[in-house]
């Protein structure tokens, strides 16, 4: 007797769909990494993975300039799925593109983390993402490495600062903020209560800058790591610092690597840091 097969077709979704949950918890991850393109290939994934947590980045050489469309699929993307994380590193964004991403950003709930660094937003692109900062509600970390904001862009982001209950990480290494921006952020961090990790390193920060930042340590309670490799702290500036650790009690982690503290200004972190533990790097 000729054997019948008989083969049901189904798409993967639908075979993943009828899996007992105890099963489906093992062999489906929890988050995906979706990659950006150009063309409609991304819905199409979108709608394979419904309802789970994604990493959204681009794909490998594909720049989004000015922000060119990125507005509606991030607003797609997010119709269907979970974005947790926004990977845009390095794709040539602008201020254009910040103005886009900021968009998305203000009717996005889910989103966690966004990584635009080296994307030469400027001052203009940095006002935008200030401006969703102040409405978004689930958004952690947020990385503006090496966008060239300057003290402008570091005002508009010390602003939303004071109103934002949810960031944790700020990272604004190799923006040149300098003494005034670092002003502005560490006068924020006076009133915001969230953020426990902040980047200036690479900022052409000095002793006034330093001095800004260690009154802000003197009442602020929730930063943990404080960042500030490759400025040009002196020992004046260092002084400052170590004396403001002598009532703050919550920094564990401290960079003053690469600037211009002397013996004496080291040895007055050193001996204001104590034994306190965590990690030290002058």
């Amino acid at each position: 007797m000729e054997r019948q097969d008989t083969c049901v077709k189904m798409g993967l979704q639908d075979a993943i769909e009828l899996l007992p949950v105890e099963m489906l918890s093992k062999i489906v991850p929890s988050t995906r990494t979706f990659h950006l393109r150009l063309s409609s290939k991304t819905m199409r994934t979108a709608v394979e993975n419904a309802k789970l947590d994604v990493v959204v980045e681009p794909k490998w050489g594909i720049k989004f300039r000015n922000g060119a469309g990125l507005r509606n699929k991030l607003n797609s993307l997010n119709a269907w799925c979970k974005v947790i994380m926004l990977r845009l590193v390095n794709s040539e964004l602008g201020a254009d593109g910040a103005r886009e991403i900021a968009a998305a950003l203000r009717v996005n709930s889910t989103l966690q983390t966004l990584d635009l660094g080296y994307n030469s937003v400027g001052a203009d692109g940095a006002r935008e993402i200030a401006a969703a900062l102040r409405v978004t509600s689930t958004l952690q970390t947020l990385d503006l490495g090496d966008n060239s904001v300057g003290a402008d862009g570091a005002r508009e982001i010390a602003a939303a600062l004071r109103v934002n209950s949810t960031l944790q990480t700020l990272d604004l290494r190799g923006n040149g903020v300098g003494d005034d921006g670092a002003r502005e952020i560490a006068a924020a961090l006076r009133v915001n209560s969230t953020i426990h990790t902040l980047d200036l390193g690479k900022n052409s920060v000095g002793d006034d800058g330093a001095r800004e930042i260690a009154a802000a340590l003197r009442v602020n309670s929730t930063i943990q790591t404080l960042d500030l490799w490759d400025n040009s702290v002196g020992d004046d500036g260092a002084r400052v610092i170590a004396a403001a650790l002598r009532v703050n009690s919550t920094i564990q982690t401290l960079r003053l690597e690469c600037n211009r503290v002397g013996d004496d200004g080291a040895q007055k972190i050193r001996q204001s840091w104590g034994n306190r533990g965590g990690f030290l790097t002058l």
